[in-house]
C-alpha cells in the first residue's frame, strides 16, 4: 500500500511539472496561431479583394478550432475587444503578441487594401520577431519544468519513504 501511495505522488507531481511545461509550449502555439491568422487576412486581401465578412467566413473554413471560435465571437462583437476576446476564446494567451493583434485588427475595413496589407504586414513581422525571441526561453521552461516534475516528484516519493 505505502509503494502505491508513493507511485501516485511521483505520477501526479511528475505529471504537474509535464502540464506546466504544456502551458508554455501553448503560449508559443498561441502566437503561431495568431501569425498565421494574419497572414490569411493578407493573402486574402491581396489575392481575392475580399470583404471583412468573406475574409471570416473563408479563414472560419480552413482553420483549427480556437481560430473559428475566436471568428465567432468577433462576428458577434464587431471587432471590438479584441485582446479580451482572443483570451476567452483561448484563440491567444500569449500576452505580448495581444497588442500586435488588437493593431492588426484596428485597421480592417477602415482603410485601403494596400494600407491594410501594409499595416497587417507590419504585425505579423512583430508577431513573427515574438516568436523568434521567446521561442528558445520557452522551449527551455517547458523542458525545465517536466524535469523539474519528475525531480520534485522522487525526492518527494523518497522523502516520505
Amino acid at each position: 500500500m505505502k509503494i502505491a501511495g508513493l507511485l501516485f505522488l511521483f505520477c501526479s507531481v511528475s505529471a504537474l511539472g509535464f502540464e506546466i511545461g504544456s502551458r508554455y509550449i501553448s503560449m508559443l502555439k498561441d502566437a503561431k496561431r495568431a501569425e498565421l491568422f494574419i497572414k490569411n487576412i493578407i493573402l486574402c486581401l491581396e489575392n481575392e479583394n475580399m470583404t471583412l465578412g468573406e475574409i471570416f467566413e473563408n479563414c472560419g473554413k480552413t482553420c483549427d478550432e480556437k481560430t473559428g471560435k475566436f471568428i465567432f465571437s468577433l462576428s458577434e462583437r464587431n471587432i471590438k475587444d479584441i485582446g479580451k476576446t482572443a483570451l476567452e476564446c483561448g484563440f491567444c494567451r500569449n500576452i505580448d503578441v495581444i497588442p500586435a493583434l488588437e493593431e492588426a485588427f484596428f485597421v480592417l475595413g477602415k482603410y485601403s487594401a494596400a494600407e491594410q496589407i501594409r499595416e497587417l504586414t507590419f504585425c505579423r513581422s512583430r508577431i513573427s520577431n515574438i516568436i523568434l525571441e521567446h521561442e528558445k526561453p520557452l522551449l527551455l521552461k517547458a523542458k525545465l519544468s517536466g524535469y523539474s516534475g519528475v525531480l520534485a516528484g522522487a525526492f518527494l516519493s523518497i522523502l516520505l519513504a
